[in-house]
């Protein structure tokens, strides 16, 4: 297929979205935090300063005293184009494989939309609309670059499936897997939208495949089942590197004691509904559902016109049923549903809403398709049910504007481009217009709603006011070369963005993922009760980091024994071995005078001696000590660990519940522990040896075609 000169429209938007935000980092509009800083930028810094030294890492010693960076879907270790954002300076890099992205959101979905039978133009329009989606744009905002990866991707596997399914006629057998090698890439972009993607793929593919057969017998149905099952199997296998360790991670992790409330937590409100035609300018992202103003109408014109309507049937079920399941826990019986296995991966109900703009999007197309081509001479006129759509928000923007004084901008934002939206449907509709003049106007109201929407979602800041305010307080507490400990804050005030590049670790940071046993460790080292899950440790229960656990004292000793040296806060501590040292920023700093090395031996009586880190990497810790005693390493304990003493295997022993120790008899001896985690290294096998054979087949499955032709 040749691109028309048109579909450069779809360089646009990514282009505006690279060069507003360059070398900045993307926060929320009214937010202060974002996890593009939180926890992919100390990820990322750590993968690059990791594979700097000639290590891949599968284990960070940078949050939680330790926890399995392998066997986390946020570490960026299992997404090949992620990888090529470390190329670059951060956060330059993620901006830049975004923008990447969002091209390849436009593209998939041009594709998409033209197989489909749209013309050129119609197609342009709705691949804008998903391009330019607000809540991607918003979710990017919030820093969910993973999930913002694998939206990005879903219209390609929509498009494989076109593919798939053409091809089955025509023996193209190189293309026979292609849908399970996009669903592929999309469980290891982010596995928390792959049941998504996956349930819209195979709802399109059984409506496509019963519209396209005339008559089905058994051996169609079972040779089409059987096709699905190949795609599933093919994605399975190519995502194993990622789900495998996973599974093991979350029976482990808090998240397997997840309440059917906390499952259903982040649901759509039923008064956020509104949000279809009313902007809302700066809102939270996972309730974000406007899709433009002339969307809205096309979808209004959708349902008053019956070819259009018969048409896009699919798109508009989806629409509904998405929204449906957006609003989660408000619906009765939905929590009941979370007991099923996985659903804790979808703990954010409300991301259905980008099922919600795909279905927007591609809507749009159809119906800008049907005016292109047709003169509509129905009564009444499928305008006579947008005008109340303009009217009322402008009346309620008016009303609010006058008599309030305030809040009146979305109201008078949605009345205005629905008035114009519905100007610019009748001109297409009564053709007053030649083709492309209307075409360029229509486009051009996309864009620029679209983006004036997307630019109230995101502001930006520099890499030196991120971290740059810290530095003084970072350097203080930063360890020599010659020493190794940890610091803590129960105020969050000194975060993991601030010391991952500094290689400074933590007992505490954010992370969606965290160990049950160190939490319950932690939760007695800090004196702060968990309460729930909680993404963040400690828990700030109140929403206000800087107060929200002034009531709570730490065991000193419990910190000690976490490698804890300083204690960082923002409110006054009065803990008999924690001894105020300074005051930077109006952040205490404390010297915890139960601190313990990195390592130390520990005898029948209690005495403590001292223990030589030899070596100390992401994947092996290499300590030299004198015993007898128990050797203990203020590392937490997992799956994988393995130790050895003078060379031979020996058993590791868990101290405290959480921290790994051997025993060391009477002498000066070598213990190495060393990270070698079965299931990581499964998973890779079977990611390569599938993308191997798949590959194979491809080749394969050529030759077979030229001998046949």
């Amino acid at each position: 297929m040749k691109f028309p000169w048109k579909t450069l429209l779809l360089l646009v938007f990514p282009l505006a979205f690279l060069l507003f935000l360059g070398r900045d980092f993307a926060y929320p509009i009214r937010g202060l935090y974002s996890d593009l800083a939180i926890s992919h930028y100390p990820n990322a810094e750590f993968l690059r300063s990791s594979l700097v030294k000639g290590e891949i890492p599968l284990w960070s010693p940078l949050l939680f005293a330790g926890y399995p960076f392998a066997a986390n879907p946020l570490s960026g270790l299992h997404y090949p184009p992620g990888w090529l954002a470390l190329i670059f300076t951060l956060p330059l890099g993620f901006n830049l494989i975004a923008a990447l992205h969002l091209v390849a959101a436009g593209g998939g979905m041009f594709l998409f939309l033209r197989n489909e039978g749209l013309g050129d133009w119609p197609a342009l329009c709705g691949a804008i609309v998903f391009q330019a989606m607000p809540k991607i744009i918003s979710h990017y905002a919030a820093g969910h670059l993973t999930l913002f990866y694998s939206v990005c991707l879903t219209p390609w596997l929509l498009w494989a499936e076109q593919i798939r399914s053409s091809a089955m006629a025509t023996k193209r057998l190189e293309r026979a897997v292609l849908p399970g090698v996009l669903l592929g890439g999309i469980l290891l972009a982010d596995l928390r939208w792959a049941p998504y993607a996956a349930v819209l793929w195979v709802t399109f593919a059984v409506v496509r495949e019963s519209v396209r057969r005339s008559r089905t017998t058994v051996r169609t149905v079972f040779r089409f089942l059987g096709g699905l099952l190949l795609q599933v199997g093919t994605a399975v296998l190519i995502s194993a590197c990622i789900w495998l360790p996973l599974l093991e991670y979350v029976s482990l992790s808090t998240r397997a004691a997840l309440t059917s409330a906390e499952r259903v937590g982040i649901s759509l409100p039923f008064s956020n509904l509104l949000g279809l035609f009313i902007p809302s300018l700066g809102g939270y992202a996972e309730w974000e559902l406007y899709a433009g103003a002339l969307p809205w109408l096309l979808l209004i014109f959708t349902l008053a016109v019956p070819e259009v309507r018969k048409r896009a049937w699919f798109w508009l079920a989806l629409l509904g049923v998405s929204i449906l399941a957006a609003l989660g826990g408000s619906l009765p019986g939905y929590a009941a549903m979370t007991g099923l296995p996985g659903f804790s991966l979808l703990r954010v109900p409300a991301r259905a809403l980008f099922l919600t703009g795909f279905a927007f999007a591609v809507i749009t197309g159809i119906a800008l398709d049907h005016l292109s081509k047709n003169r509509i001479e129905q009564k009444p006129e499928p305008v006579f049910f947008m005008v109340p759509f303009a009217a009322f928000p402008l009346l309620l923007a008016g009303g609010l504007g006058l008599y309030l004084g305030g809040y009146y901008q979305p109201f008078a934002w949605a009345g205005v481009a629905i008035a114009v939206a519905i100007a610019l449907v009748l001109m297409i509709e009564t053709k007053w217009l030649t083709s492309m003049p209307t075409q360029f106007l229509i486009s051009a109201f996309l864009l620029i709603d679209l983006v004036g929407m997307d630019a109230t979602l995101v502001q930006k800041k520099t890499l030196h006011e991120v971290i740059g305010s810290q530095s003084e307080l970072l350097a203080y507490v930063l360890p020599k070369p010659e020493f190794e400990y940890r610091v803590y804050s129960p105020s969050f005030s000194l975060p993991q963005t601030v010391t991952a590049e500094a290689g400074l670790g933590l007992i505490d940071g954010i992370d969606p993922m965290q160990l049950a046993a160190y939490a319950s460790f932690f939760s007695r080292a800090s004196g702060i009760p968990i309460r729930g899950y909680t993404v963040t440790l400690p828990p700030f229960e109140t929403g206000d980091p800087a107060n929200a656990n002034a009531s709570f004292e730490p065991d000193a000793e419990k910190l000690g024994l976490l490698n804890v040296k300083y204690v960082l806060s923002a409110f006054p501590l009065e803990v008999d071995q924690l001894r105020l040292v300074s005051n930077i920023d109006s952040v205490n700093v404390y010297e915890n005078l139960a601190f313990r090395e990195r390592a130390w031996v520990e005898d029948r009586q209690g005495e403590i001696g001292s223990v030589d880190v030899l070596a100390y990497s992401a994947n092996q810790v290499v300590l030299q000590a004198e015993g007898p005693g128990l050797l203990v390493l203020a590392d937490v304990m997992y799956p994988g660990w393995g130790a050895s003493l003078d060379g031979d295997a020996q058993p590791i022993q868990t101290y405290q519940g959480v921290l790994r120790a051997v025993q060391i008899s009477a002498g000066t001896h070598r213990v190495v522990f060393s990270f070698h985690p079965i299931l990581v290294y499964a998973g890779w096998g079977i990611t390569l040896a599938s993308g191997i054979l798949i590959a194979l087949l491809v080749c394969v499955g050529r030759r077979w075609v030229k001998r046949v032709g």
